[in-house]
């Protein structure tokens, strides 16, 4: 079973928060299993703690910043590399550093 709080079978009424997110409101879940009423997506992480452990995740910080897709996955990679993927994902890295430097130059990753 997920610890996912929209993965525990919740009744959750999805057309109520739309609306209310439209206007504003918190994202509430009806689940009495929940500590808070409000779910922050921010403070979950499914599979592992390589990123709740950070100071400053990298999606906060990649959104924060307005970083597009390919800078984003290098500071992803380049945070975990150490406590999950190794070295490998030094190489995604540089392949997306790689696919970056041939879209600034060319304007297509053609």
């Amino acid at each position: 079973m997920s610890d996912n709080p929209l993965l525990k079978g919740s009744a959750i009424n999805v057309g109520r928060l739309m609306k209310n997110v439209a206007e504003g409101k918190p994202f509430e879940v009806d689940d009495p299993d929940l500590d808070e009423a409000v779910w922050k997506p921010m403070d979950s992480q499914i599979g592992g703690d390589h990123y709740k452990k950070l100071k400053i995740q990298p999606m906060r910080y990649s959104m924060e910043n307005k970083l597009d897709a390919l800078q984003h996955t290098v500071v992803k990679y380049v945070t975990r590399f150490r406590d999950k993927g190794g070295v490998q994902d030094l190489e995604k890295a540089k392949h997306c550093i790689d696919m970056l430097i041939q879209f600034e130059l060319t304007g297509n990753l053609e």
